[in-house]
């Protein structure tokens, strides 16, 4: 295996560590995160259906502001399910 090719490897497998050590912190103290992805193409041009990102509480991140996309547990839409919507 090639010195970049193996290098991509282990900044992708980094990657993946880090982004399951900071879901299972996060659930630990009470400040959810985790990854996601768009499904449909509610959210163009911003973001794109198959388009990841990652979810970030509101500890970390600060209070929403217009534009922000924000990721809730809605109760009455999506069967009660996590929606994704940009703040108008």
């Amino acid at each position: 295996m090639s010195s970049v090719r193996k290098g991509i490897t282990t900044a992708a497998v980094g990657l993946i560590f880090l982004i399951t050590i900071a879901t299972v912190l996060g659930g630990v103290f009470g400040a959810p995160m985790g990854v996601s992805y768009v499904e449909t193409d509610s959210m163009s041009p911003t973001l794109q259906p198959g388009d990841g990102f990652v979810l970030v509480p509101n500890e970390i991140a600060g209070e929403p502001a217009p534009g922000d996309v924000v990721v809730f547990r809605a109760e009455r839409l999506s069967g009660g399910g996590p929606t994704t919507h940009r703040i108008v």
